[in-house]
């Protein structure tokens, strides 16, 4: 977790402890866990969040003694959520599928993020940042998956 990410999550108001208790009961229920969202997220909750609640404290801690004038550049993991539209030069296509593509442009959105990607955040002036993307995430596009499921209707 990047001290840019806390900054971000923290100035959101959010509470971190919940946010990824949260986060930990969507992917398990996405991952097909067949309970009730509900029952897992209190299954969850009793049981890890006092361990999660210390690791938050712990990064804020850290943030906290790194300063904010210290780091001059952070790097980040850069995942693309779905029903984005392609851009070539911030995502890579897993499956290289220039069928859909018009000038590295997607007519159709991203299904789903395979590889993280990595993305540089450099400080210019005093609250100023210059982004740039150091490794490009691989996506597969929504077409793919309409594809294999139209091939698996002509079998």
């Amino acid at each position: 977790m990047t001290r840019k990410h806390v900054q971000q999550m923290i100035g959101e108001g959010r509470d971190l402890t919940i946010y990824f208790l949260d986060a930990f009961v969507t992917i398990l229920v996405a991952a097909g866990l067949k309970k009730e969202q509900s029952h897992v997220a209190d299954i969850i909750q009793s049981r890890f969040s006092g361990d999660v609640e210390k690791i938050v404290r712990k990064s804020q801690e850290l943030k906290k003694v790194l300063g904010e004038d210290v780091t001059s550049c952070e790097s980040e993991m850069l995942y693309i959520e779905p029903d984005q539209i392609y851009d070539d030069a911030t995502m890579e296509d897993t499956f290289q599928d220039q069928s859909v593509k018009e000038n590295g442009v997607a007519t159709e959105g991203v299904l789903c993020t395979t590889d993280l990607g990595l993305i540089r955040h450099e400080k210019v002036k005093e609250n100023d940042w210059k982004s740039s993307v150091l490794l490009r995430p691989k996506i597969v596009l929504q077409s793919k998956l309409n594809a294999i499921v139209a091939s698996d209707e002509d079998s």
